[in-house]
């Protein structure tokens, strides 16, 4: 998204003006924009007001409460780690993970969990050449470089469960994942496509846990100190949210936020600029990737992100040999209807709010987890 800059957009609609307020002298408050934007939700004009720089799409839910795979092997904006997502209290930790650096240090430090595999690295396992055609492994140096990384990610939250063993379960699962993940992208050869569904399986997990391990460690502690003041956001994914409190404390950890407003309760917020938002497809593979079945969902970050962690469960890794084909089973042989494969992405054109106003923010502590 740092490669976008932002447009300007008129400041006026339905007979309010986002900047009346502006005041470049004043600090910005909570509730107070960087940046800002008109936006229509189920009819209803609202704005959005943002700590960031730049405010994305409100990306439509899950389309037809289906996830499926992206021309990119990823799963456009319905990944947490490539889009902001509406603020859940059970998955908190996704505004803090970390967004594609743009320096040459960041990238030397966290790049190959951005990098995108290609036809080089898809090699034999026997003769270590680029080959184009049947199964085969990730070249040893790339899979090596994903490797240490994780090695790194995973003692460093072994290190930090220790201290406090009441959270260890809440790290166990994306932990036994990634370590799962990176075992298979090892040892099992694939074709080339499944190659690179494995990689971004890979790096998804990496971010998630990276992420946890961050808010758990940097952010939280933030929220809870009353010292805390606000500042720059840090370069993380970040959040939608219709929670005034959510904002409130995404602001003194330093994390991005999208406060999103009916338009008739702006009354003396201090707005420095008013945008377009950043379409999702500028920024975010959204075409369905062929021949990979869709997984149901719902439309809440809750469901989506539990569907997204037993996604890998369910795409096959092989052609099934023992399963018959529709043309050779006898009547009634299979028992359950063939998935559908996705088809091609929409951007919805009704949007809908990405979190109800009723909902509530609980901070992770010790004690949720035990």
């Amino acid at each position: 998204m740092d490669r976008f800059i932002p447009i300007d957009a008129p400041s006026l609609q339905n007979g309010v003006d986002l900047l009346k307020n502006k005041n470049l002298d004043a600090k910005l408050g909570n509730f107070d924009g960087r940046v800002a934007a008109h936006v229509i939700i189920d009819n209803t004009p609202c704005y959005i007001t943002s700590n960031a720089a730049y405010i994305p799409e409100i990306a439509p839910s899950a389309r037809d409460s289906k996830l499926f795979v992206r021309k990119d092997m990823r799963y456009g904006p319905d990944d947490p780690t490539l889009w902001p997502q509406q603020y859940s209290p059970t998955f908190c930790h996704l505004g803090a993970i970390r967004r594609r650096p743009t320096t040459e240090i960041g990238l030397l430090a966290l790049g190959i969990m951005f990098w995108n595999p290609q036809r080089e690295d898809f090699i034999s396992p026997e003769s270590g050449m680029t080959i184009t055609r049947g199964l085969g492994k990730l070249r040893h140096r790339q899979c090596s470089r994903l490797a240490d990384a994780v090695k790194i990610l995973l003692e460093e939250c072994r290190n930090y469960t220790e201290t406090i063993p009441a959270v260890a379960r809440v790290f166990s699962m994306l932990e036994q994942s990634l370590k799962l993940g990176l075992e298979r992208l090892q040892s099992v050869p694939s074709t080339y496509q499944r190659m690179v569904l494995e990689v971004t399986i890979v790096q998804r997990t990496y971010l998630e846990l990276k992420g946890l391990l961050e808010y758990m460690t940097i952010y939280k502690p933030r929220m809870e100190n009353p010292a805390s003041e606000s500042g720059y956001p840090e370069d993380c994914v970040g959040v939608f949210t219709s929670d005034p409190m959510v904002a409130q404390l995404f602001n003194v950890a330093r994390l991005p936020y999208w406060l999103i407003r009916p338009l008739s309760s702006f009354t003396r917020e201090n707005i420095l600029r008013v945008i377009e938002p950043l379409e999702v497809f500028l920024a975010v593979e959204v075409e369905a990737a062929e021949g990979f079945p869709s997984f149901p969902t719902g439309a809440s970050t809750d469901e989506k992100i539990r569907s997204l962690h037993l996604c890998t469960l369910n795409t096959p890794w092989y052609k099934n040999p023992l399963k018959q084909s529709a043309a050779s089973a006898p009547a009634g042989a299979n028992d359950s209807p063939h998935q559908p494969v996705a088809g091609p992405s929409r951007i919805s054109e009704q949007r809908h709010p990405p979190q109800s106003s009723r909902s509530k923010y609980r901070s992770p502590s010790p004690e949720r987890y035990a």
